[in-house]
């Protein structure tokens, strides 16, 4: 049985490559998403006094956060945030995602945790970019584009594929996850039921449809 058990994960192993143009394509969509937010926004939009909360940035407890290696100064701050921005830049090239991986989810870790006027997609980006850091410290490629170029069948290379296959299925499993509870949660909610709350969202004006979508969309809503 367990040698059956053991040929059949054997087999799963070798029949799929964690470290594809796919999963790079994801680490980079990730890394751009931040990283628009960080080159279209003042850092005195993320770094402000807040209700209850007088000293910025956020680093009680946050020693690790590079914005918290920095002294409290715009000046520093800004400085700080160009470097999140050439961090992200590499990321997004592909180069080396033994090295970019951790400085990703780095920055990620940083933003998330420092900043302020955050939304759920930096959660989700911080989350995402620590369960991709064993997948890229196992990816040995120099571009994260490039076919893989080691001996599938080698023990150490089984190893890593293990590591990061698991990994990857920690991912799918998490982002299922996030989507069954949004979808799940609005059932209990009767303004998401009757539509209200559909409504109400995008006519927003700042979270809604463009206006050029909303004069298609108002005879529907």
């Amino acid at each position: 049985m367990y040698q059956n058990l053991g040929l059949k994960i054997h087999n799963w192993v070798i029949g799929q490559n964690p470290w594809t143009n796919v999963y790079g394509f994801a680490r980079s969509l990730l890394a751009l998403s931040t990283l628009l937010t960080l080159l279209l926004n003042d850092v005195t939009t993320f770094f402000r006094p807040i209700a209850g909360v007088d000293t910025y940035p956020n680093c009680a407890n946050n020693s690790i956060s590079l914005f918290c290696l920095v002294p409290a100064d715009y000046f520093y701050l800004n400085i700080a945030k160009w470097i999140a921005i050439v961090i992200l830049f590499v990321t997004i090239s592909g180069w080396r995602p033994r090295i970019t991986g951790v400085l990703h989810w780095w920055v990620a870790y940083s933003f998330q945790t420092s900043a302020v006027t955050l939304d759920g997609g930096e959660q989700v980006a911080q989350v995402l970019t620590l369960l991709l850091v064993p997948i890229t410290l196992t990816d040995s490629r120099k571009w994260h584009w490039k076919n893989v170029e080691s001996n599938k069948y080698s023990v150490k290379n089984l190893h890593a594929r293990v590591v990061a296959l698991i990994f990857l299925g920690c991912i799918k499993f998490q982002v299922s996850i996030i989507y069954f509870h949004a979808a799940v949660a609005k059932y209990f909610e009767v303004e998401w039921i009757d539509g209200t709350a559909l409504y109400y969202y995008l006519s927003d004006p700042m979270l809604g449809l463009p206006g050029f979508l909303k004069t298609f969309a108002d005879p529907i809503l």
